[in-house]
């Protein structure tokens, strides 16, 4: 790998960590509007209970039961936060590879949903990699991101998958045979970093993308 390929990598771990990181954000605020309308609701209905007017309580309880539920969303949205926030903690791990596609799908949500694209981590083997946990997340982003785009109005399934020496993931429901083909300088940048491929038999159900067990940073 060349000087000039390492520097372009690290600006897209930089780049990859920053836009996950800022559309977390707009979740965050998303929610805490929502919550902001609803208790001035609660507050008005407070307001005319005390001049007089009946208490709505089940109105009352609906919006307490809103605001609660609103609540654990953000809870789980600061989880994924923190995952993402302490991934460049170390320059490489072990990873749970069902957990990384985890992390990345929840991560990419957003983004599909402007697609109409409904993305689902499947029950998959317990497979784990030692590797950089950004770079990790990155290529699964690209992945993910390139299947987004070209599988409109689909459900995209992802599996972990360990298979002998490698571990691999699986993909259902979205068209592969173009990229495995002709894969976008972007994703073959990212998977030589980790000595990854694409394989051609993804189609009947193997591993759309292989990885060594083992990858170290270059």
């Amino acid at each position: 790998m060349t000087a000039s390929d390492h520097d372009g990598l690290e600006r897209g771990k930089l780049r990859y960590v920053g836009a996950m990181g800022a559309g977390i954000s707009h979740e965050i605020r998303n929610a805490l509007a929502t919550i902001n309308e609803k208790t001035g609701l609660m507050s008005d209905l407070l307001i005319a209970s005390q001049r007089g007017r009946p208490l709505d309580v089940a109105r009352l309880q609906k919006l307490t039961d809103d605001v609660s539920r609103l609540v654990k969303t953000i809870d789980g949205t600061c989880g994924r936060l923190s995952r993402l926030s302490h991934s460049p903690d170390h320059d490489v791990k072990e990873i749970g590879l069902g957990e990384a596609l985890e992390l990345v799908v929840a991560l990419m949500k957003r983004r599909a949903a402007g697609n109409r694209v409904e993305l689902v981590v499947e029950p998959g083997d317990d497979a784990s990699i030692e590797s950089d946990p950004v770079l990790l997340q990155l290529a699964l982003s690209r992945l993910i991101g390139w299947l987004i785009d070209r599988a409109p109005g689909a459900s995209v399934g992802f599996r972990a998958v360990d298979a002998a020496g490698q571990v691999g993931v699986a993909v259902t429901g979205a068209p592969v045979d173009e990229l495995v083909t002709a894969p976008p300088e972007e994703i073959v940048q990212v998977l030589a970093a980790l000595d990854g491929t694409l394989s051609a038999g993804a189609s009947d159900g193997s591993p759309l993308l292989l990885l060594p067990k083992r990858t170290r940073p270059r």
